[in-house]
Formats: C-alpha cells, sequence, structure tokens
C-alpha cells in the first residue's frame, strides 16, 4: 500500500508539471511587444534651383502596438551601402541628405556613428504612438534637373538589438527645370528697360559694346532673339534706317524672324553669351536717335 501511495502521487507530480510548461509559452506570447510601422511610401521634395527651393520636410510615422506590453525602442535609418545621397539615372550628380528623429533629435542619416543613442520610444501596450522624421537634402550647385532618389530602410529597434517593426520608403527629391536671363555689362535702364547705347555711330563695321546676355539653367534651353525692327535700327522718322547685324556668343543671329539658338546645360554656375552689333550703311543718314527692341526669352527643352 505505501508503495502504491507513492507512485500515485509521483504520477499527479509530473502531470502538474507537465500542465506548467504547456501554459508558459502562451503567457509569453501575451506577453510581447507586437508593433505595426506604417509611413507614407514615398518621401518626395520639389526643389527649384532659382525659386523658392524646398530642400527640407517632415513626415509623419505612425505605431500600433497590439501586444500586452510596451514597445520601447528607437528609430533607425540604413540604406544599401550606407549611401547618405540621392542619386539619378541620367547624371552622375549626387544629392546628400539627412535624416533626423524630431521627437528625439536623433540623427538617423544611413552611415552614422551616433545613432541610436536619443531618447527612447515607447508605444503602450495595446496602444499607438506616431513619430515624425525631418529630410533635409543639400543641393550641390547648378544642379541639373530631374528626379534623384534612394531607398532607405526605417527599423524600430529595442535596446536589445531586436527589431520590433521595419518600413521600407522611397526618397525623392524633384529638381525642376528652371531658368534665369538676364542682360549685363554696359547697360542702363530707360524707364524700366535695359538698353545698350550704341553711342554716336561714324563707320560701318563693329561697334565697340561690353555687354552679354547670361543664362542660369538647370536643364538644356533654347534662347530665342527676336528684333522688332527686323534688323533695322530706326530713326523716329521711320524711313531713315541703318542695317545692323548681330552676334550672341559668337553665333549669328537671323534678324528677319525669330530665330532661337539651342543650349546644352553645361553645369557652370552662369552662361555668358558676349554681345557683338556690327552696323553698315551709316553714311549720309539723317542725325538723331536710331533704336531697335530686340527681345531675348529661354525656354527648357
Amino acid at each position: 500500500m505505501i508503495h502504491f501511495t507513492f507512485v500515485r502521487r509521483l504520477f499527479v507530480a509530473v502531470s502538474v508539471g507537465m500542465g506548467l510548461i504547456m501554459m508558459a509559452p502562451q503567457a509569453m506570447a501575451q506577453a510581447k511587444c507586437e508593433l505595426v510601422m506604417s509611413a507614407p511610401d514615398v518621401w518626395e521634395l520639389q526643389y527649384d534651383p532659382f525659386g523658392d527651393a524646398q530642400n527640407s520636410a517632415t513626415f509623419d510615422i505612425n505605431f500600433a502596438n497590439s501586444g500586452h506590453t510596451p514597445c520601447v525602442g528607437r528609430l533607425s535609418a540604413s540604406s544599401f551601402g550606407d549611401k547618405a545621397y540621392l542619386q539619378s539615372d541620367t547624371t552622375s550628380a549626387r544629392v546628400p541628405f539627412a535624416l533626423r528623429d524630431v521627437s528625439n533629435n536623433n540623427n538617423l542619416t544611413p552611415g552614422t556613428s551616433d545613432r541610436l543613442t536619443g531618447t527612447p520610444t515607447q508605444i503602450p501596450s495595446n496602444g499607438v504612438g506616431s513619430g515624425r522624421i525631418e529630410l533635409r537634402v543639400v543641393p550641390p550647385a547648378n544642379l541639373q534637373a530631374g528626379r534623384y532618389t534612394q531607398y532607405v530602410d526605417l527599423e524600430f529597434i529595442m535596446p536589445n538589438g531586436d527589431v520590433h517593426a521595419a518600413k521600407r520608403v522611397l526618397l525623392v527629391l524633384n529638381v525642376k527645370p528652371s531658368l534665369i536671363i538676364g542682360l549685363a555689362g554696359q547697360v542702363s535702364r530707360v524707364h524700366g528697360v535695359p538698353t545698350l547705347d550704341l553711342g554716336e555711330l561714324t563707320q560701318d563695321g563693329e561697334v565697340p559694346l561690353q555687354a552679354r546676355v547670361y543664362v542660369r539653367a538647370s536643364t538644356h534651353y533654347q534662347i530665342t532673339v527676336t528684333s522688332v525692327n527686323n534688323g533695322l535700327l530706326r530713326h523716329r522718322q521711320q524711313e531713315w534706317a541703318i542695317p545692323y547685324r548681330l552676334k550672341m556668343g559668337g553665333q549669328d543671329i537671323v534678324m528677319g524672324s525669330p530665330y532661337s539658338v539651342t543650349y546644352a546645360h553645361t553645369g557652370q554656375p552662369v552662361d555668358n553669351y558676349p554681345l557683338q552689333v556690327f552696323v553698315r550703311d551709316v553714311a549720309n543718314k539723317r542725325a538723331g536717335r536710331y533704336t531697335d527692341v530686340l527681345r531675348f526669352t529661354v525656354a527648357a527643352i
């Protein structure tokens, strides 16, 4: 009888032990942080090099924790090869960028050594939270128009290094075709209009002139030159006129109709095109003021 009782008690003890072992994983699963991180798939900046240039913006991240314990960690960002620049398929130019966690001022830029040092973020159990990241770009001078991109992987990392949640986003910088055209050199303004004074015309040939058309561009472009008088300097008495010829950057401009010249984007800060004016049939003309109106327009191509 004593032996039988001992065996039965041993059996009961073992059964209870097995029950405890079976319940432990379920209890652990219920206590686990279950985090989902959501954000826009594309983070995009519009950049006008010669206008209202937008070189930074913030983007929101949302967190939802369906687990029974808080999710505690920090945001981190990485890219393939830790590339901290945007690049284009059509040019070799690179646009450096930086990422910053606005909530704790943590530097998230891929390749930086001081990540995961800011104040931890906590998402309560069965709760939600949000974060905000600033994207800032540093475009080089004379950046060509186009689309510059880079994929970045965002991760919410707990103190022991485990990743709670991850999200891949595409960083995009759209550089708009932008153009500025102007006149520089021996230029004055008469009633608000840029004016080239050719001085006293006494003989045929080139008129001494220090003036140029300049263009700042982020794309290939076309300059169109139009002469109101079709290549004539006219006296206020219209029957009197002096024919002239124009060169722009060494290029002969046909004055009888609007004339266009195409230029490739050079990457220079400013493209300069010196102006040369040649007159003929000056002799025996009526004294007075002779004028023409030239229009220089630029358009992206």
